[in-house]
């Protein structure tokens, strides 16, 4: 019984560690997932067409493309997502769904991205780093952050604010 109690206490401690280090990786995206209150006006601002690439850079539980693939199934999606713990969410919050990939990957590293339209719930320096390696010619939304040197063609204020997300920003059209 002690034995069991104790693999029991280490499992749990590697547990917390696991979530520990991966949320001290990911200082790049806020701690609080998209609110469910934006998601409608979030896909409305992104004006989703069939046939379009859309891709969410740091996409936690998958919770905005997943809202986005069932109002747009003929859409395709991917969420982007480096920490172990949120790559097991959207995993589990998409099952099924075949119009959407999840990739484990720091998104910062990437060098080249190929959708059309983009959502963005990042920290600054995220969006700083970023930013110049987006298509010239795709939409980018941002919640909440505006990018830094960069003309936003429109800005959005959320009908139903939380206390940490009030506005959308709009890039490129």
């Amino acid at each position: 019984m002690l034995v069991l109690i104790l693999a029991i206490m280490a499992l749990f401690t590697i547990g917390f560690v696991v979530l520990l280090v991966d949320t001290l990786k990911n200082k790049l995206a806020p701690a609080i997932a998209t609110p469910e209150s934006a998601l409608q006006e979030i896909a409305n601002t992104l004006d989703i067409q069939d046939g379009e690439n859309v891709m969410e850079l740091g996409c936690g539980d998958a919770r905005v493309i997943k809202f986005c693939a069932q109002k747009f199934p003929k859409a395709n999606f991917v969420g982007i997502d480096n920490g172990i713990i949120s790559q097991a969410k959207a995993h589990l919050n998409t099952v099924g769904m075949k119009n959407i990939i999840i990739k484990g990957s720091n998104f910062t590293k990437l060098t080249s991205y190929n959708a059309k339209k983009y959502y963005l719930y990042l920290l600054p320096e995220a969006l700083d780093i970023i930013w110049p390696s987006l298509p010239p010619e795709s939409l980018v939304v941002s919640l909440e952050y505006p990018i830094t040197g960069a003309k936003h063609i429109k800005q959005v204020k959320l009908k139903k604010p939380t206390e940490l997300a009030h506005k959308l920003f709009v890039y490129r059209e």
